[in-house]
């Protein structure tokens, strides 16, 4: 492209970006929030002097206030995230995940743009600079999926059913995937405290350590199996109901222990169904009321109404829930099952066991964290305070963000997994006993990651509402136990009054980030369009909102569809697995992009072995990469295609 065009597409990308961010800050309530930082002007971007995160974070929840923290991409979106936070006198704050590292910019990169449009743009604004996600990667620890393989390579496909089936496995293929497992949390913690150590010498003053794909699964299984087999009819009734999908933490966990007869409980269920009904009509899905009422009353003191005729007492059922629950927590992420359980395993259900867990890992990495501060003090002075205080922001995470199981209620429709406040007073109690703090949480409160795409029609499936604001409010005040705040992320498709009521939760950093790369992609996918000026593109742009808002501009859907056709042209010849006309325009793409991979001889010798589903796992997106280079960027930068 010309540099002109380049101009016009840079313009565009800032102005979008800044009116959608006024938006954002004033949904949140970061008007003003530059104040509220003590010392603030010794803090310049314009030296690559960032503001440090304990301080902020400190300052933002005395003061209930919050930030938006943005996921950095591209110069251009640093510039119009500058210009709103400039226009409301608000700190902001700038962040790159671990894995944004690999594709899109790196550390020193970030800070060189961050300085070279403060100086140029005269920006005086705070900002935190933040490393979000840094994150232990998930596929290390998915001991569950290898050994499930293994299994059903012996049985069939999809006849693993219970966690007792492992002892059909051999055990040495259990001793060499326990060792695997050892192994790689080994080298992984070494890789996280090297990207940390990045981190902090170009100048970042905030890091969230993601420990949460550590989640033992088995050890859940187990804790609830031994209830089922052995607990007492409380605990066994309290198993049943969770494991048949009845005790939602929708409306939070405390409502699930109201008593129906009570007339406050009464009073309490009252509002939250007027306010379900009324944000629903709001939000367009006036249809999705009477299915919604009906989950409602299901979760309503059924701790209670689920005793009857069972000789338990509600007391007893809410005891026994509180305390499954708490150990569920204390299996899964840290790691600890109580040796009554663990005297009912066999030898092989205990190779099953995680070697590492999410506490023990989150807590190594904060106390390194500090070291790496002290290492590094000559650069980073600004991050120790007058009495050696270490002033480096820290984000910890339980309950996995992208996490998800199928609801029974809505025939098995995937959603959130979300996060029992026990995992956050787990996490809390763990920490605080060694001795370190956190100031952010970041849980599953019915978020996620990216755009949810129809996978026929590629348009985008509203996000509106997933977020539970009731739950986020338990949350919350775990997190408050020990002096930290709740991080919300996957706010992308968020409308404004639902940040402005998880603001009000105490939620005090909204991460955003989808929304910021599909404004990218839409003003990339316009730029050769004839008659190309910026307030075309902007008007096209802004003309097409709901794409704007959640999802790949139409015409940008138009080019891979259009793709698509052709490449089903070009791999006619060879079919292989076999395009069915009823496939979806998505399982097309991907069955394509397979094909024309072993046509090209791009699939490697490995991969041809296993079924097409690990294949595509494997190999599609280096595949795609290759195949159409330009519009593998447009997809990745939208999550257009859902492709991981």
């Amino acid at each position: 492209q010309s540099s002109s065009t380049l101009s016009i597409a840079h313009e565009a990308i800032a102005s979008l970006i800044e009116g959608r961010d006024l938006h954002y800050m004033e949904a949140v309530g970061s008007m003003g929030t530059a104040d509220l930082l003590s010392d603030a002007r010794l803090f310049s971007a314009k030296e690559g002097k960032f503001y440090p995160g304990k301080t902020a974070f400190q300052a933002l929840s005395l003061h209930k206030k919050a930030l938006i923290a943005t996921n950095i991409v591209s110069y251009s979106q640093i510039e119009g995230h500058m210009r709103a936070a400039m226009k409301l006198n608000a700190a902001i704050i700038f962040e790159v995940a671990r894995s944004q590292l690999s594709y899109a910019l790196d550390e020193n990169t970030v800070v060189n743009y961050i300085k070279e449009i403060a100086n140029r743009i005269n920006c005086n604004i705070p900002i935190i600079l933040h490393g979000d996600h840094i994150q232990y990667s998930e596929g290390l620890f998915k001991a569950k999926k290898i050994l499930e393989g293994e299994y059903e390579k012996i049985h069939g496909k999809d006849s693993f059913k219970s966690v007792e089936d492992v002892n059909d496995i051999d055990t040495a293929m259990l001793e060499k995937v326990q060792a695997s497992l050892k192994d790689n949390s080994v080298k992984e913690r070494k890789v996280i405290t090297d990207i940390n150590e990045r981190l902090i010498k170009a100048g970042f003053t905030s890091i969230a350590i993601d420990a949460s794909t550590i989640f033992d699964e088995y050890a859940g299984d187990y804790v609830l199996n031994y209830y089922k087999k052995q607990g007492t009819a409380a605990e066994k009734l309290a198993v049943n109901l969770e494991n048949d999908f009845l005790l939602s933490l929708e409306w939070g966990a405390e409502f699930l222990k109201l008593n129906p007869a009570n007339s406050q409980a009464q009073a309490r269920y009252d509002w939250i169904k007027k306010k379900l009904e009324y944000d629903l009509k709001k939000r367009g899905k006036a249809g999705e009321i009477e299915q919604r009422v009906k989950e409602l009353d299901s979760a309503f003191g059924v701790l209670h109404t689920k005793t009857q005729g069972t000789g338990v007492t509600p007391n007893e059922l809410v005891a026994a829930y509180d305390k499954i629950m708490r150990e569920l927590a204390e299996a899964t992420i840290a790691g600890k099952l109580s040796d009554r359980i663990r005297k009912t395993l066999t030898d092989k259900e205990k190779l099953l066991l995680l070697p590492a867990n999410n506490v023990e890992e989150t807590a190594y990495q904060l106390d390194m964290v500090d070291q790496l501060v002290i290492k590094h003090k000559d650069l980073v002075p600004h991050l120790i305070g007058a009495n050696g205080e270490i002033l480096i922001g820290k984000e910890v995470e339980v309950g996995h963000v992208d996490k998800k199981v199928p609801n029974p209620l809505r025939n098995n429709e995937m959603e959130a997994k979300m996060t029992h406040p026990a995992a956050v007073k787990v996490m809390g109690e763990y920490l605080k006993s060694r001795g370190l703090r956190f100031d952010l949480i970041a849980t599953n409160n019915g978020s996620g990651h990216g755009t949810n795409f129809d996978k026929t029609t590629l348009t985008p499936v509203s996000q509106v509402g997933k977020i539970r604001p009731l739950l986020t409010e338990e949350l919350q005040a775990e997190a408050a136990r020990y002096s930290a705040s709740i991080a919300q992320h996957g706010t992308s498709g968020s409308d404004m009054d639902e940040l402005a009521e998880l603001a009000k939760a105490g939620v005090i950093k909204f991460n955003i980030a989808t929304n910021y790369q599909q404004i990218i992609l839409n003003v990339l996918a316009l730029m050769d369009e004839p008659g190309y000026t910026k307030e075309k593109l902007l008007e096209m742009v802004k003309a097409d909102d709901a794409a704007l808002q959640s999802g790949l501009h139409k015409l940008a859907r138009d080019k891979i569809q259009a793709f698509v056709l052709a490449l089903m042209d070009e791999t006619n010849e060879e079919v292989t697995p076999e395009v069915n006309p009823t496939d979806s325009l998505f399982m097309k793409f991907l069955k394509l992009t397979y094909q024309w991979g072993q046509k090209k001889g791009k699939i490697k010798e490995s991969s041809k072995a296993g079924d097409i589903g690990q294949v595509q796992a494997k190999e599609f997106k280096r595949v795609f990469g290759d195949m159409a280079p330009d519009l593998y960027e447009m997809a990745m930068a939208s999550s257009a295609l859902d492709l991981g």
